[in-house]
């Protein structure tokens, strides 16, 4: 990543360019597929199209779909950070909880998706914050675990050299140390997050969201409404992203710096 602080924009335009015509072709492909398949012609598809992006509705489900997103993560980061350390630190914990974890991470995060319907009420957020939760969890809790238990065990004991107690070198050496797995960790619990996020509402039609719009677009053949807003949540995981990298470089830059 230091190679790339320096970098005019226009660089960066530059080498971001190939990538987005290859985008812009291959939705440009899509969206003439669909053309075909609806009786309207290019004007009255495009005008639909753009029209979506102003639709109180849909930035009113992208909201709803944000915040199961947001509270399912939140408790994925929490969880998973703080079963990580204690797999990661503590042996003991690491061989009991070991079998229970591999089992359930091994489950498609999808397939997760009847059983919570089965066991929690379909209306209102409780499922589908559950499945974000249980999607995410898992690289954040592995890295996270990794991370701790690689920690250099001559910083730890550089630390009691010089009369830390154990909480101060937990907190001074082990968490700094593990920051970087658990971002990377937290980074892609963040992609896996939102895609169960919308899979929940696509799956559970019934409760709003963006997943529940692209799904009875799709039903009613509105498929300029329905591309436009696929692109709404493209453009926010891209957005997500790109904020989770800046965060992480403010973070743990030190540590990309090294590498």
């Amino acid at each position: 990543m230091r190679g790339h602080k320096g970098d005019s924009l226009f660089t960066r335009l530059v080498h971001s360019t190939p990538g987005a015509l290859i985008l812009a072709f291959i939705f440009a492909l899509i969206a003439d597929w669909l053309i075909k398949r609806t009786d309207l012609g290019v004007g009255p598809w495009l005008e639909r199209f753009g029209d979506t992006f102003v639709r109180s509705d849909v930035w009113t489900g992208l909201g709803l779909t944000l915040k199961r997103f947001f509270a399912g993560y939140l408790w994925a980061v929490v969880l998973g950070t703080v079963l990580g350390v204690v797999m990661g630190r503590v042996r003991a914990f690491a061989r009991v909880l070991s079998i229970p974890v591999n089992a359930f991470r091994a489950i498609p995060s999808a397939a997760v998706v009847p059983f919570a319907m089965a066991f929690l009420p379909l209306a209102g957020d409780e499922m589908k914050v559950f499945v974000v939760a249980y999607g995410a969890i898992w690289p954040i809790l592995l890295q996270v675990a990794q991370g701790s238990r690689d920690v250099d065990r001559l910083l730890i004991d550089s630390g009691r050299t010089l009369g830390k107690s154990n909480l101060a070198v937990f907190t001074s050496v082990v968490l700094p140390a593990t920051l970087p797995a658990a971002m990377t960790g937290a980074r892609v619990g963040l992609g896996i997050g939102l895609l169960l996020a919308v899979t929940a509402e696509i799956l559970t039609p019934s409760d709003g969201g963006l997943g529940f719009m692209i799904l009875d677009f799709e039903r009613a053949f509105s498929y300029p409404e329905m591309c436009a807003t696929v692109i709404v949540l493209a453009v926010v995981g891209i957005v997500l992203d790109h904020a989770f990298k800046r965060l992480e470089y403010k973070l743990v830059g030190w540590h990309h710096g090294h590498r």
